[in-house]
């Protein structure tokens, strides 16, 4: 049942259901195909290659190793989820949305892991793929509903937060991928 929209704005609006129809089945099955088809070969493959390289080149490359492999975990769990959606929507009427629905925040769970690995291998704070996240959040408030959007915007800057603190606090090497130590903006 459609809800009635007015001009008027409020935090409810955000935060609550204003009558998004059901994601159709058919969209979670187009998404896997453009993450396993694009996102993978010309995103995610090239920054793990590229992460890998930079290893021995870092600073502190026991724990930069240790941040390209929790990128390998989150791509690879990513792959599986994606070939897992294809899989799930063989037959699109049979086709669970819970299952879909999981699925589908496993690989926004993984995106949101693989970005934040390359924020902390070349610092939260010393890199523009901060910018990443801003293109992680948009697509899923077009692609799918506001409150999957909002999570992963919640969820990416909780992150971002996080690391970049830690980071600053000096619990955590600050971009240990850097060929030498750098100075941290702060």
């Amino acid at each position: 049942m459609p809800t009635k929209t007015t001009d008027k704005l409020s935090l409810r609006d955000l935060i609550g259901n204003t009558g998004n129809l059901p994601i159709p089945r058919q969209r979670y099955r187009t998404v896997a195909l453009i993450r396993l088809l694009l996102v993978i070969p010309i995103a995610a493959l090239p920054t793990q290659f590229f992460l890998r390289e930079n290893i021995q080149k870092g600073w502190d490359p026991e724990f930069g190793s240790q941040v390209v492999n929790l990128h390998l975990i989150a791509l690879l769990i990513y792959i599986f989820a994606n070939f897992a959606t294809l899989w799930s929507t063989r037959n699109l009427e049979k086709a669970s949305l819970r299952r879909l629905k999981g699925l589908n925040y496993s690989s926004i769970g993984c995106e949101i892991m693989t970005n934040q690995a390359f924020l902390i291998a070349f610092g939260n704070l010393d890199n523009y793929s901060i910018g990443f996240l801003v293109l992680i959040v948009v697509p899923y408030r077009v692609l799918f509903d506001h409150r999957t959007a909002l999570g992963t915007l919640l969820v990416t800057m909780g992150l971002f937060l996080l690391f970049a603190g830690l980071e600053i606090s000096g619990s955590l090497p600050a971009a240990s991928l850097y060929p030498y130590v750098s100075d941290h903006p702060i």
